[in-house]
């Protein structure tokens, strides 16, 4: 087993790399508009600062869930 923190840590790591995956591939592909970059920062700032708890990262993988959703629906008409 990999613990508490250590699992905690692998979820936030890999939230923010997908955020930055996919926010990367829009702005190369050139779909990204000012909105949805502004959604994109949100969520992964949502992610960073659930680092520190279970709950909060919970919270904030949720936070995130939303913005980019909402950011690739913005992006892809």
């Amino acid at each position: 087993m990999i613990g508490r923190r250590n699992s905690r840590l692998l979820a936030a790591g890999l939230a923010l790399a997908v955020g930055l995956g996919v926010g990367g591939a829009l702005v190369i592909g050139g779909r990204a508009s000012a909105a949805s970059i502004v959604l994109g920062v949100i969520g992964l700032a949502g992610v960073a600062q659930g680092v520190p708890s279970e709950r909060r990262l919970w919270y904030g993988i949720l936070v995130a869930a939303v913005c980019w959703t909402a950011a690739w629906a913005l992006s892809t008409g």
